[in-house]
């Protein structure tokens, strides 16, 4: 549910229960099941821009699940202010 593929390998995101609770939020707001909100965020937001995550997390020396974590936060708070669309 939470994963995303790059270079044939498999990252697990780091989803604490406060990020959980947020995509449930967001799940109810836009009438889709928590695991849609997942996926439709790695489709439409992560997976196009993956080649530059990956050079966010050599630049800065983390972990690219780290960084795919955090900006997978970041665009669900943005979509949590933005006007639902059902």
């Amino acid at each position: 549910m939470s994963s995303i593929i790059y270079d044939n390998e498999d990252f697990e995101l780091e989803l604490s229960d406060d990020i959980i609770k947020l995509i449930d939020e967001y799940a109810e707001k836009t009438q889709r099941t928590g695991e849609e909100v997942v996926e439709y965020i790695l489709k439409e937001f992560l997976q196009d821009q993956l080649h530059v995550f990956v050079k966010i997390a050599e630049r800065d020396d983390k972990p690219l699940k780290k960084v795919l974590s955090r900006q997978f936060y970041k665009t669900l708070k943005g979509l949590m202010i933005a006007p639902a669309k059902v």
